[in-house]
């Protein structure tokens, strides 16, 4: 095979490096203009997948004695972020949370010695998956992640029926306002 000089480390790199940018391409042509999943206006059924298992791990839920909280996935805020997508955010965007959706999927392939994604990882993989991106030494990583976390906080934390299950009383008049009406 002969030593590996210079030369011939360059050129390998080279030739892995433009096969990294024709592959991520060709991926991200697959998910660009795939169509709506049914009931959403922008999310398509894979995209779906994946929020509901970003959702579930940022939100699990916790089932308690006297009443539990629901997750994220059985308050829906998959279709928040939809809704989010079509009326608050431009289409660049759009693309580019679509486009982190598919990343943090695709990038779950690369982690925990397991070869699969981010979907289809166990609860507690998928929690830890987001934990190294939210504790990730680029901090464009960490930038990226923590807005999209906040946009699912966002339909999480304010859902009414959250509110109701953690015994909150709470309305757009606040909420000493609230409790007196």
């Amino acid at each position: 095979m002969g030593k590996l000089n210079r030369r011939k480390f360059l050129k390998g790199l080279g030739v892995a490096s433009g096969l990294a940018v024709v592959s991520g391409g060709v991926r991200a042509s697959m998910w660009w203009d795939q169509a709506a999943s049914q009931g959403f206006q922008i999310l398509s059924a894979e995209e779906v997948l994946i929020s509901d298992a970003i959702a579930e791990a940022l939100f699990p839920g916790e089932p308690g004695v006297m009443h539990s909280i629901p997750g994220a996935v059985e308050l829906g805020v998959t279709r928040f972020l939809d809704q989010l997508l079509v009326e608050m955010l431009d289409e660049v965007t759009g693309n580019a949370i679509r486009m982190l959706l598919h990343t943090i999927d695709e990038a779950a392939l690369l982690s925990g010695g397991s070869v699969a994604r981010f979907r289809v990882r166990s609860l507690a993989e998928r929690v830890e998956i987001l934990e190294a991106w939210d504790q990730s030494l680029l901090s464009v990583r960490r930038s990226v992640f923590s807005a999209l976390k906040l946009f699912y906080a966002m339909g999480y934390c304010e859902h009414p029926a959250l509110l109701s299950a953690m015994r909150i009383e709470y309305s757009c008049m606040g909420v000493e306002e609230a409790s007196q009406a």
